[in-house]
């Protein structure tokens, strides 16, 4: 009988499951109404010790189905605040009847506590909601967090920029996006997870949901080398001046998170092993308290939320775990058109835009080595994105190339990627000579007009003004000339100019 009423429970059928946060310090009350029984069981917690109070006038069958939920894991899934030993007698005199708030149960199909409230009341408890009185959620708010941190304004404004200058901005997000971050701004969901391809703006979405809500974001990579410890804490040599003790426990990034109501944006969550997986499940279940290391127990911040990225195929399948923890939103790979795009708007972020012509080489370039590299069974689990684009660039831009470097900068951001792993050399240079290969570099080259006359000639035009005079037929180079002509250009480009002025050649 049990099992079935559980199943219900799980499912959401014709039941309501609902737990009230007393005004008594660390008290609550547990609510099961189905379509003909009610049942209100008190759950306080002193002293340490947890117990469920059942009413002993209650059936005696009746009695042991809620003594059965109270003890079953199940509720500790639901409810994982505390255990609670059920107890056949009322609640303690001068307890306090009146209801602050609803709390979500964890993993549970959960409908509006309008039956709920209906029980409560019928059993003489007193309703003191807030506005939300129909909702079980809390709604996240971050307030003055970032405000009232001097580092975390820096970061906050440094990771405006950088999505400003992208041109990533909330309103333009796909609305499955936006639909998805509203249940988490309303407390409806803890965390999000991201998947797709390589270089599709993953990691940027997590930077734009954060900044939105004005969250300070905490990002952790996972590799397969990352420990339960690098996200939670370890004692480490307590070396402090004054200190008496030998060894401190550090709390990691994850922990601080959660008990201070940061976003967490777990990178490349497929690369998490098997203990690391653990410890996410943990910090992902909802748990409104978790017991670290140190024996100390942190209560959640209702503010806690977890932004996830994950490449398909890459790493190990995600457990059924944490695939019930998460929310999955699927992010496409790239179009032509936005890839060329993103592409053009990193060049004018570099301050040295391309020509559409350009790009397009450079997309039909990564197109034809990702699919030579499968043709060819090189082994390495490579995924060519506009990362490899974007940083052949920006490398190209440093000085002027011929065509021998312009191809070396272009192989060294995606073909040499596929003898990493093992000993592909003679197979990657007989890659470079393939006269397909060969060809369209070379197309790609004809396009390659960033250092062309005019450029040259605007480039001594606006140096003129960081020069003494216009007249001066000869200037003597100052070092500190470089400082003051930084970002206007870079690198060899700006020597020469300067030498080329100044008659220095």
């Amino acid at each position: 009988m049990t099992k079935e009423i559980l199943a219900k429970l799980m499912n959401g059928v014709n039941c309501v499951v609902a737990i009230a946060e007393l005004k008594e310090p660390e008290s609550y009350v547990l609510v099961i109404a189905t379509t003909g029984e009610k049942y209100v069981v008190p759950m306080i917690r002193k002293d340490g010790i947890g117990s469920a109070y059942i009413d002993p006038k209650i059936d005696k069958k009746k009695a042991v189905f809620l003594s059965e939920i109270v003890s079953t894991i199940f509720l500790e899934k639901i409810f994982p605040i505390f255990k609670y030993t059920p107890v056949a007698s009322e609640a303690p005199t001068g307890f306090d009847h009146t209801v602050t708030k609803f709390i979500k149960p964890t993993g549970m199909n959960y409908i509006l506590p309008k039956l709920a409230k209906e029980t409560l009341e019928l059993a003489g408890y007193k309703l003191e909601l807030n506005k939300a009185t129909d909702s079980p959620f809390i709604r996240r708010d971050y307030g003055t967090q970032i405000a009232d941190n001097p580092d975390f304004q820096k970061q906050y404004d440094a990771e405006v920029k950088k999505l400003t200058d992208a041109g990533v901005t909330y309103e333009d997000l796909p609305s499955e996006i936006k639909t998805q971050y509203e249940a988490v701004e309303a407390g409806v969901k803890d965390g999000l997870i991201f998947v797709g391809p390589a270089g599709t703006g993953k990691t940027w979405l997590t930077m734009a949901l954060a900044a939105h809500a004005k969250a300070h974001r905490v990002d952790l990579q996972m590799d397969p080398t990352t420990l339960p410890e690098d996200l939670e804490g370890q004692y480490v040599c307590d070396d402090r001046e004054g200190s008496s003790s030998t060894w401190r426990f550090q709390e990691g990034p994850l922990l601080r998170a959660y008990y201070l109501g940061y976003a967490a944006c777990i990178q490349e969550i497929g690369y998490a092993e098997g203990g690391t997986r653990s410890c996410l499940n943990k910090y992902l279940d909802g748990t409104l308290q978790i017991e670290a290391k140190n024996g100390k127990i942190y209560h959640r911040h209702p503010n806690f939320v977890v932004y996830a990225t994950m490449n398909p195929g890459v790493g190990t399948p995600l457990t059924r775990a944490l695939k019930n923890r998460l929310t999955f939103i699927q992010v496409p790979a790239l179009s032509e058109d936005e890839f060329i795009s993103r592409l053009i708007k990193h060049s004018e972020f570099i301050n040295h835009k391309i020509s559409l012509e350009f790009a397009k080489e450079i997309f039909k370039f990564s197109q034809l080595i990702d699919n030579k590299a499968k043709a060819g069974n090189w082994h390495e689990s490579l995924e060519f994105s506009i990362r490899n684009a974007k940083s052949f660039l920006s490398t190209i831009f440093v000085k002027p190339k011929d065509f021998q470097d312009f191809a070396d900068a272009l192989h060294a951001e995606y073909t040499n990627a596929l003898s990493c792993d093992y000993d592909n050399t003679q197979k990657l240079i007989t890659l470079k000579q393939d006269p397909e290969m060969i060809g369209i570099i070379k197309k790609m080259y004809s396009f390659y007009d960033f250092f062309k006359e005019e450029y040259a000639e605007e480039a001594l035009d606006n140096l003129d003004s960081l020069m003494p005079s216009e007249t001066s037929e000869s200037y003597d180079y100052n070092p500190n000339d470089d400082e003051t002509a930084k970002g206007l250009f870079s690198g060899d480009q700006l020597d020469n100019i300067i030498r080329k002025y100044s008659g220095k050649e």
